[in-house]
Protein backbone atom coordinates (compact mmCIF):
# COMPACT_ATOMS: atom_id res chain seq x y z
CA UNK A 1 0.00 0.00 0.00
CA UNK A 2 1.45 3.76 -0.84
CA UNK A 3 1.04 6.90 0.96
CA UNK A 4 -2.19 8.53 0.68
CA UNK A 5 -2.49 11.38 -1.81
CA UNK A 6 -2.50 14.75 -0.66
CA UNK A 7 -5.37 16.62 -1.89
CA UNK A 8 -4.63 19.45 -4.05
CA UNK A 9 -5.60 22.94 -4.04
CA UNK A 10 -7.72 24.26 -6.69
CA UNK A 11 -6.02 26.86 -7.98
CA UNK A 12 -6.96 30.08 -6.81
CA UNK A 13 -8.41 32.55 -9.53
CA UNK A 14 -6.61 36.25 -10.05
CA UNK A 15 -8.77 38.98 -8.74
CA UNK A 16 -8.75 42.24 -11.13
CA UNK A 17 -8.17 45.03 -8.96
CA UNK A 18 -9.05 48.30 -10.22
CA UNK A 19 -5.66 50.97 -9.21
CA UNK A 20 -5.65 54.01 -9.63
CA UNK A 21 -1.98 55.72 -10.15
CA UNK A 22 -0.94 59.13 -9.92
CA UNK A 23 2.39 60.53 -11.48
CA UNK A 24 3.76 63.75 -13.08
CA UNK A 25 3.36 63.98 -16.36
CA UNK A 26 6.93 65.19 -16.96
CA UNK A 27 8.36 62.32 -14.98
CA UNK A 28 5.81 60.05 -17.25
CA UNK A 29 7.32 61.11 -20.04
CA UNK A 30 11.08 61.32 -18.86
CA UNK A 31 10.72 57.38 -17.63
CA UNK A 32 9.22 56.90 -21.50
CA UNK A 33 12.57 58.59 -23.05
CA UNK A 34 14.97 56.71 -20.66
CA UNK A 35 13.16 53.39 -21.66
CA UNK A 36 13.04 54.02 -25.01
CA UNK A 37 16.53 55.05 -24.88
CA UNK A 38 17.24 51.89 -23.52
CA UNK A 39 15.78 50.18 -25.72
CA UNK A 40 17.23 51.61 -28.83
CA UNK A 41 20.80 50.75 -27.77
CA UNK A 42 19.98 47.22 -27.36
CA UNK A 43 19.76 46.69 -23.78
CA UNK A 44 16.95 45.11 -23.58
CA UNK A 45 17.24 41.75 -24.34
CA UNK A 46 14.46 40.22 -21.65
CA UNK A 47 11.86 42.86 -23.47
CA UNK A 48 10.71 44.17 -20.60
CA UNK A 49 11.76 47.96 -21.50
CA UNK A 50 9.63 47.63 -24.34
CA UNK A 51 6.82 46.10 -22.20
CA UNK A 52 7.13 49.58 -19.60
CA UNK A 53 7.42 51.52 -22.66
CA UNK A 54 4.27 50.00 -24.57
CA UNK A 55 2.49 51.51 -21.04
CA UNK A 56 3.61 54.41 -20.88
CA UNK A 57 2.69 55.01 -24.51
CA UNK A 58 -0.96 53.87 -23.64
CA UNK A 59 -0.98 55.59 -20.92
CA UNK A 60 -0.34 58.73 -21.96
CA UNK A 61 -2.39 58.22 -25.25
CA UNK A 62 -5.43 58.55 -22.85
CA UNK A 63 -4.58 61.98 -22.00
CA UNK A 64 -6.25 64.32 -24.85
CA UNK A 65 -4.71 67.72 -25.66
CA UNK A 66 -6.51 70.21 -27.35
CA UNK A 67 -4.35 72.74 -29.39
CA UNK A 68 -5.67 75.65 -31.46
CA UNK A 69 -4.32 75.66 -34.32
CA UNK A 70 -4.28 78.45 -37.33
CA UNK A 71 -2.84 77.44 -40.31
CA UNK A 72 -2.22 79.15 -43.86
CA UNK A 73 -3.73 77.00 -46.37
CA UNK A 74 -1.63 77.91 -49.43
CA UNK A 75 1.45 76.80 -47.78
CA UNK A 76 0.08 73.28 -46.11
CA UNK A 77 1.66 70.04 -48.31
CA UNK A 78 -1.70 68.34 -49.83
CA UNK A 79 -1.22 64.95 -49.03
CA UNK A 80 0.04 64.85 -44.96
CA UNK A 81 0.28 61.20 -45.33
CA UNK A 82 -1.40 58.48 -43.12
CA UNK A 83 -0.73 59.27 -39.46
CA UNK A 84 -3.14 61.60 -39.25
CA UNK A 85 -2.55 64.43 -36.87
CA UNK A 86 1.04 63.47 -36.05
CA UNK A 87 1.76 63.77 -39.96
CA UNK A 88 0.38 67.44 -39.94
CA UNK A 89 2.76 67.79 -36.88
CA UNK A 90 5.45 67.17 -39.01
CA UNK A 91 4.43 68.60 -42.00
CA UNK A 92 3.73 72.11 -39.86
CA UNK A 93 7.40 72.07 -38.62
CA UNK A 94 9.19 71.44 -42.00
CA UNK A 95 6.63 74.04 -43.95
CA UNK A 96 6.11 76.33 -41.32
CA UNK A 97 2.27 76.57 -42.20
CA UNK A 98 0.63 76.55 -39.01
CA UNK A 99 1.39 77.63 -35.55
CA UNK A 100 -0.12 76.80 -31.95
CA UNK A 101 -2.16 80.06 -31.26
CA UNK A 102 -3.17 80.85 -27.79
CA UNK A 103 -6.53 79.01 -26.50
CA UNK A 104 -9.64 81.49 -26.51
CA UNK A 105 -10.99 81.14 -23.10
CA UNK A 106 -13.78 83.58 -23.70
CA UNK A 107 -16.17 80.48 -24.26
CA UNK A 108 -15.83 79.15 -20.77
CA UNK A 109 -18.35 80.18 -18.75
CA UNK A 110 -17.81 82.31 -15.70
CA UNK A 111 -17.86 80.01 -12.32
CA UNK A 112 -21.53 80.79 -10.66
CA UNK A 113 -20.67 83.66 -7.78
CA UNK A 114 -21.17 82.24 -4.01
CA UNK A 115 -24.04 84.38 -2.88
CA UNK A 116 -23.64 86.42 0.63
CA UNK A 117 -25.10 84.18 3.97
CA UNK A 118 -28.27 85.65 4.60
CA UNK A 119 -27.81 87.50 8.35
CA UNK A 120 -31.00 87.42 10.38
CA UNK A 121 -31.58 90.02 13.06
CA UNK A 122 -33.08 89.56 16.03
CA UNK A 123 -36.61 90.61 17.17
CA UNK A 124 -36.38 94.17 18.63
CA UNK A 125 -33.27 95.43 17.16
Amino acid sequence: MGTPLAKSKPPQRRRNRKVELHVGLGDAIRRLILLDQRYKMGLDAEGVYAVERDLLYNALNMIPIDLPVKCFPDEMPQDLGGDGVLSFFEAAATTSCCRIVKKDTSRVPEPPQKKAPVRYRGAGR
